[in-house]
């Protein structure tokens, strides 16, 4: 089996691992769709937490938007079209929800 295949139909993580490594290394064009297709696909059907993470941070990096983790406040996603940042705020929600993120962590990004 293909790590695509792995991670899609297994929810295997050290495959999604793999997967989100290898385009890490690819062009941002060409790896941004994929890691948010594929990190969705872990975050929600496998709930891995850290695809949570991963799905955020691709869907900002399609606009240049820089997110450290380490500092909540200096993720500002208002520059995105208004789709975009109605579906990265949903999936904050979905990440406040599930305790990924605090609700200060929550709070602090700028929207």
């Amino acid at each position: 089996m293909t790590l695509f295949n792995l991670v899609k139909g297994k929810g295997d993580t050290i495959a999604y691992s793999k997967l989100f490594y290898f385009l890490m290394d690819s062009n941002k064009e060409g790896r941004t769709d994929t890691l948010i297709y594929y990190s969705k696909i872990m975050a929600e059907d496998f709930n891995n937490e850290g695809a949570y993470l991963d799905y955020f941070k691709a869907i900002c990096e399609k606009y240049d938007i820089n997110v450290d983790f380490g500092n909540y406040s200096s993720i500002d996603i208002s520059p995105m079209n208004k789709f975009s940042k109605e579906k990265a705020e949903n999936w904050l929600k979905k990440m406040l929800a599930k305790k990924i993120i605090t609700k200060e962590q929550y709070d602090a990004i700028k929207k």
